[in-house]
């Protein structure tokens, strides 16, 4: 037998207003993780891969070649994203870039502050000495977000759903 098709989790129009409403007052690296993922549908894993070299500023694009995945007793590993068409560019909205150039003089603060201690991996998403992020990190602080300022309940990959929503 089908199985009945459930509609994928997704934020409303006014919904992700409130989002980005409620995104202005917190840090700058989860913001901007949340406004990449709004923005352009991308999986954690393949937020979580992103190096500054595939950032293109002046053309406002961005390429996904790869995903970052927690494995236990292993860890962080990078593998190629979730299938061959997930090798991708993707165009930035001018908004995004700004607060990708915003975010970038941010992490080169951090850099500095962590001295010798910071173990450059080439990520735009990392601890506070450079390592790449445990992919568990976002999704713990975005449900803590989401409680706090009284949004809807919906998961990070609810994000990617959102921006296909929104985009059509």
């Amino acid at each position: 037998p089908k199985m009945e098709q459930k509609e994928a989790a997704h934020l409303e129009e006014d919904q992700a207003a409130a989002l980005l409403d409620a995104l202005e007052d917190e840090p700058i690296q989860y913001r901007t993780m949340v406004y990449l993922l709004l923005f352009t549908g991308l999986r954690k894993g393949e937020l979580l891969g992103l190096e500054w070299q595939d950032i293109d500023f002046d053309r406002g694009l961005m390429q996904v070649l790869r995903s970052s995945q927690y494995i236990p007793k292993v860890g962080i590993i990078t593998k190629a994203p979730k299938n061959k068409k997930s090798q991708r560019a993707i165009k930035m909205p001018n908004s995004v870039v700004d607060m990708l150039r915003e975010y970038r003089v941010w992490q080169a603060e951090q850099r500095l502050l962590a001295g010798d201690r910071w173990e450059d991996c080439g990520r735009l998403f990392t601890t506070w000495d450079g390592h790449p992020m445990h992919p568990d990190t976002l999704p713990r602080w975005f449900d803590k977000f989401l409680k706090r300022r009284g949004l809807p309940d919906i998961n990070i990959h609810g994000l990617r759903h959102t921006c296909a929503s929104l985009m059509i």
